[in-house]
């Protein structure tokens, strides 16, 4: 429902963040504006919004976005319009991180891991669109694995004919079919790393798992649960592609090595 109040609702530990310049502020708080002050967990803010909000210019915006998300004080997630328009980004302020003093932030090894089960955030989390079908390569061996995966958990019984309308609908770029494609995909995807990497020690800490969108509350698009040896601090990294991921998982193999 949409927030009528002419007052946003701002976090009190806002105004106590530390080592944040003016324009950083005034960037989160646009984002604070669009998504809180809607009663939304989450919300596409362009560039040209920023600059129309601000009167600043967009390399300096771009800067201040990214020591937001370096600090952990926001969550982006690029999306696609199902039109194959333009790419855009999604902002969630991570308020959780506002007060970095709060006890909440590191309860239990990987609670904060766990899926979102609030029914606000679900809805929002289910209409994202990566549309990895475009960027993947192998499709038609990507294609056949999904269909595969599709009839054995439906349980289909005339496979061939359902075999048939999946590709139809995939060649016609339906996207629900597309968002089904995503999740299976990730899910996949994460399985195998999974499977590679678990258990791998990188910097005197072991992977614990690797998580996906999917089954975070964060918004990024990975993340990895380390622990080191005394079992009692976890290190939590996230990652807003699989191209962020395997240059993480890359570092890890030539430690290895």
């Amino acid at each position: 429902m949409k927030d009528e109040s002419p007052y946003t609702k701002v976090p009190n530990s806002f105004f106590e963040l530390e080592g944040l310049t003016p324009t950083q502020k005034l960037v989160l708080l646009v984002i604070i504006r669009k998504t809180l002050g809607f009663n939304k967990n989450s919300d596409g803010i362009s560039l040209s919004q920023f600059e129309k909000e601000l009167n600043c210019k967009k390399p300096t915006i771009v800067k201040a976005i990214e020591i937001l998300k370096e600090k952990k004080l926001i969550g982006v997630q690029k999306q696609y319009l199902s039109n194959g328009g333009k790419s855009f980004n999604r902002y969630t302020p991570l308020v959780k991180n506002f007060n970095k003093g709060s006890k909440n932030i590191l309860q239990g090894l990987v609670k904060n891991f766990n899926i979102q089960k609030e029914n606000n955030t679900k809805i929002e989390r289910e209409d994202i669109f990566f549309n990895f079908y475009e960027i993947v390569e192998n499709k038609k061996i990507l294609l056949k694995k999904f269909i595969e995966y599709l009839i054995i958990v439906e349980n289909v019984k005339k496979p061939v004919k359902y075999s048939s309308t999946i590709e139809k609908k995939i060649n016609s770029r339906d996207k629900e079919t597309l968002k089904n494609f995503d999740k299976w995909f990730v899910q996949d995807y994460t399985i195998n790393v999974n499977e590679k990497y678990k258990d791998c020690v990188f910097e005197d800490k072991k992977i614990l798992k690797i998580f996906n969108y999917y089954e975070m509350q964060n918004n990024s698009m990975f993340g990895i649960a380390l622990i080191g040896n005394s079992h009692k601090e976890i290190d939590k990294k996230y990652f807003d592609s699989i191209e962020e991921l395997e240059t993480f998982l890359k570092e890890v193999k030539n430690e290895i090595i």
